[in-house]
């Protein structure tokens, strides 16, 4: 089996007040769709907990990139992640290696990077497309139940 390097991108951000679809795509594509009410709902739990908004809208974003990845871990060489939220990429990087390492032993840190992707990648066409109704090859996730579970664990 080939093994693709990947390009996630996101449309609409953790933080606007509608659904955020997190797509990856290079070779192979796929979608995650994050409900705003769940998204709130998980960014609510974090405050809860004493996360900053802007922390906890990180962590959310990053646990949306961990379910985007989670069945696709076998089949990805590398994953570029455009630069959303600046500053933070150490953050997230961390918090999906914890997570994908649970699952993958072994896989290895300079297998994720972060860099501008642009309006042009087929990771930003995927996102777009699954946003307008126009691509079905997606996941939502129902629950904010799911999110958080994912943001709990370690």
């Amino acid at each position: 089996m080939r093994r693709a390097t990947i390009e996630v991108d996101q449309s609409n951000k953790i933080e606007q007040p509608r659904a955020t679809v997190i797509a990856f795509s290079d070779g192979i594509s796929f979608a995650v769709i994050l409900p705003h009410g769940v998204k709130t709902e998980a960014v609510r739990h974090l405050r809860n907990q004493g996360k900053s908004k802007n922390t906890a809208q990180v962590l959310v974003f990053a646990a949306g990139v961990f379910l985007l990845l989670r069945d696709y871990l076998d089949e990805t060489h590398r994953v570029v992640i455009d630069v959303e939220y600046p500053g933070r990429e150490g953050e997230i990087k961390a918090f999906l290696l914890q997570r994908i390492q649970r699952f993958r032993p072994g896989f290895e840190e300079w297998r994720v990077v972060f860099q501008q992707i642009g309006k042009g990648s087929p990771a930003h066409e995927k996102a777009n497309a699954v946003r307008e109704g126009k691509d079905r090859d997606s996941r939502t996730v129902r629950t904010a139940e799911e999110l958080i579970e994912v943001l709990e664990s370690k």
